[in-house]
């Protein structure tokens, strides 16, 4: 940058290109950097560029909110964005619940990234079946807050995850027997 003999001052121009993607603010920042022939009094200025695109706004639904361990049906959270579909999205989401994500259910990871041009993706629960009785868990996602998305009130969607191991008990419904034969006893098993 030169300031010609006789100027005060110089521009530079910073001219935003438009596009039909989303992206939030940025900044572009201009420093002076020392020199003997000046001294600088303020040593560097930033200037914000303002998206003039919607943000997309994303949302969780489950297809199926219920999971079984015996196998016959898993669950699935379905990530879906409304506004620019142009570019991949990722998603971050938490999860919580009763349910331990990879042990009660296969690793779902903490991200889903909906393609570009797409407006939505799956991603499938699948119980892992184990040989331990459980009463029913529950398995959550919410939408984690992102500069790159807005959330919808659907930020949140839970799978109930169904046990297929069998509780069973015994009862002496009888519990008394006489040596003579004339009266047995008697062990109830029920599930």
């Amino acid at each position: 940058m030169v300031i010609q003999a006789g100027a005060e001052s110089a521009p530079i121009v910073i001219a935003p290109i438009d596009d039909a993607l989303y992206d939030p603010n940025e900044t572009v920042t201009v420093v002076i950097v020392a020199n003997p022939a000046y001294m600088p009094t303020m040593s560097s200025a930033t200037v914000t560029i303002v998206d003039n695109d919607p943000a997309p706004v994303i949302s969780v639904s489950v297809s199926d909110a219920t999971a079984s361990e015996n196998g016959n049906a898993s669950g699935e959270f379905t990530f879906a964005r409304t506004g620019p579909t142009g570019l991949p999205l990722v998603v971050s989401y938490g999860m919580s619940g009763s349910a331990s994500n990879g042990s009660d259910y296969s690793d779902l990871g903490l991200s889903a990234e909906i393609p570009g041009g797409s407006s939505s993706i799956t991603k499938r629960l699948a119980p892992i079946n184990d040989a331990v009785y459980d009463p029913a868990e529950t398995a959550t996602v919410t939408i984690a807050e992102m500069s790159h998305y807005l959330i919808s009130t659907m930020r949140s969607a839970t799978i109930v995850i169904e046990d297929d191991d069998q509780l069973v008990s015994v009862v002496a419904t009888d519990a008394s027997a006489h040596e003579a034969g004339v009266d047995t006893a008697t062990f109830t098993f029920s599930r």
